[in-house]
Formats: structure tokens, C-alpha cells, sequence
């Protein structure tokens, strides 16, 4: 199987602290490289607060394969409402999130 060069992808998200979450991602491959960015399409919202906007989540991707395995580079930022109260749950989920990317793409790409 063949990877295209370049990709968007729509994709959906189902959060334990923010919900719905509506993504796109765009990838480009090249010899020897997959690269990716994902954003959030929607805004994050807990209860009735909006807690992220569109596109203020984002996180980026390297993959570089080797010989025996892959190199892997995954980082993420996000920038937030200012809720006090939740800013410490938010920053777990968003944690928890990357942690979970990062080893999906661990053990299904560079076994």
C-alpha cells in the first residue's frame, strides 16, 4: 500500500472532560518522512463554557522510519479560555490526549 503524498482528513473525537471534538488533519509524506497537523475544526466546550475556539488546538507530527522501529516526535499546544477553577482537569485531558496519540502511533506505525 502506497501513501499519498499529501492529505486532508476530517475526523471526530470523543472526549471525556470536553465531548464532541471535530478535527482536520493534513499530512504530507515524503521519502523517508510522514509529517501531520491537526487542529480542532469546533470550539471545546465543558458544560456551557467554551473552553478552546476553532483551530486553537493544535498538534504536530514527525515520523521518520529506521531500520528497526521509527523516530517519533509528537507536540501539541493549545491555547485556552482563562477558567481558573478547570484549568487544571483541562490541562490533564489535553495531556492524557497527547500521551494516548503518541502511543497509538508507538505501537501501530513503528513496530
Amino acid at each position: 500500500m502506497e501513501i499519498p503524498p499529501t492529505e486532508t482528513l476530517h475526523f471526530y473525537q470523543r472526549d471525556q472532560i470536553l465531548g464532541d471534538n471535530y478535527n482536520t488533519a493534513s499530512y504530507h509524506s515524503a521519502p523517508g518522512e510522514i509529517t501531520a497537523h491537526y487542529r480542532n475544526s469546533r470550539k471545546l466546550t465543558y458544560a456551557f463554557l467554551t473552553v478552546v475556539a476553532p483551530q486553537h488546538l493544535n498538534t504536530f507530527i514527525v515520523l521518520t522510519p529506521q531500520d528497526e522501529g521509527c523516530h517519533l516526535y509528537v507536540a501539541s499546544f493549545v491555547k485556552t479560555a482563562s477558567v481558573p477553577l478547570l484549568k487544571k482537569r483541562i490541562s490533564r485531558s489535553f495531556g492524557n490526549r497527547l500521551v494516548a496519540v503518541y502511543n497509538w502511533l508507538l505501537t501501530g506505525m513503528c513496530d
